[in-house]
């Protein structure tokens, strides 16, 4: 029977043990994932000796594009327009060909992740226009891109002209690290043709900010757009929405010294109820991870964070993160902030000038010894009188 419940046991223990690894040695890695999460909204653009892909991907990662002029000859690499390294949920890569290369066929395929490609049964394919050798007129439509956190860098916009009921190719940009982006119309291809402007054509401009969000405008050309028959626009300045945001960053108390407890608070609503990853406070740029106190998502929950802090000025902002999106506060218009605190020897906003613990401490020692000596010498006099 001993015998009987030790195997039972061990049964039991293998049993559990499978259902917590059910398949020993396997590892998830990021080639499990679809490649339609990665690749989504592709589109080509800017196709004047060229092609531009502006796409977007479900998560942040490093892509470029790989290509030639056949199927099997994908030699040549295209890196995203922000540089090498750059992971991101939006994608913008530049695929140049000479002017006598103009009417070639294009092969190229999107390389991912850790070396998966897009299509994985083979490279897609664009034949570059045959256009005018001469320069495209230059017109340009400017503007911003901002959210409620301020403004936002590597948002995809993507434009074209109506004219008559007809539709240019598309040109597309992407935005600064102050949120600026620059729409190039004059490579946009119309009828046939590069792009002339006239009063009245119809900009139409996309913006494709992977979490951030996207967004549709257009804006109509007017006479005060053209500078010598050249466009010069200042587009629409675009918010985009998300749907959680923080307020009422704030620190208690807002003055103390090195023996205060400093409380760092900051509220975050969600309309859609969904909670963040985390919320981190920085101060003097280290990171501090803030937990939930109280309130609810739609609301507003509270998250606090405290500490004791060194002599001297400290600055602060939250940084949130949820569902691969981060956002910080430090541009935000409140979302930062400065608290001075003193040495532990003064009061809180005290300097000198015997304002501190110590001279106060002192006064009350040389006290106690006069009222000492004072009595010494009475009572000296009371025995020898």
């Amino acid at each position: 029977m001993k015998n009987s419940g030790r195997l039972f046991v061990l049964a039991l223990l293998g049993m559990i043990l499978a259902a917590a690894f059910p398949m020993a040695g396997f590892v998830p890695t990021a080639n499990a994932q679809s490649s339609d999460e990665v690749v989504m909204d592709l589109e080509i653009s800017d196709i004047y000796c060229g092609l531009t892909l502006t796409w977007v991907s479900a998560e942040k990662m490093p892509a470029h594009v790989i290509w030639g002029f056949s199927e099997s000859g994908l030699s040549n690499q295209a890196y995203d327009v922000r540089g090498e390294d750059v992971e991101s949920f939006t994608h913008m890569c530049r695929i140049d060909v000479s002017y006598n290369d103009m009417g070639s066929t294009v092969y190229y395929q999107i390389v991912y992740g850790d070396g998966n490609v897009y299509p994985p049964d083979g490279p897609m394919n664009f034949t570059v226009p045959v256009l005018d050798s001469e320069p495209p007129t230059p017109g340009v439509v400017y503007g911003t891109v901002n959210t409620t956190f301020g403004p936002v860098d590597g948002i995809i916009l993507r434009a074209s002209v109506e004219r008559n009921g007809n539709a240019s190719s598309l040109v597309a940009a992407m935005t600064d690290d102050k949120g600026r982006y620059s729409l190039d119309m004059s490579l946009a291809v119309l009828d046939g043709n590069f792009y002339r402007p006239q009063v009245g054509d119809v900009i139409h401009i996309d913006v494709q900010g992977g979490p951030y969000g996207t967004y549709s405008t257009t804006a109509t050309v007017s006479s005060s757009d053209l500078v010598d028959g050249s466009l010069y626009m200042h587009g629409p300045d675009i918010t985009l929405s998300l749907p959680f945001s923080v307020s009422n960053l704030s620190v208690s108390p807002e003055s103390g010294n090195e023996n205060t407890n400093f409380t760092f608070s900051v509220v975050y609503t969600a309309s859609d109820s969904i909670g963040p990853d985390s919320i981190v406070l920085y101060i003097d740029g280290t990171p501090h991870n803030m937990t939930p106190e109280g309130g609810d998502f739609i609301h507003g929950a509270t998250y606090t964070y405290s500490t004791r802090l060194s002599a001297g000025d400290h600055t602060f902002y939250v940084v949130v993160e949820r569902g691969g999106l981060t956002v910080s506060t430090e541009n935000m218009a409140g979302g930062h902030g400065t608290v001075t605190v003193s040495s532990a020897s003064e009061q809180p906003g005290g300097g000198g000038g015997g304002t501190g613990t110590f001279p106060w401490l002192y006064a009350g020692v040389v006290v106690v010894v006069v009222v000492a000596l004072t009595l010494g010498y009475l009572l000296y006099r009371r025995r020898n009188g």
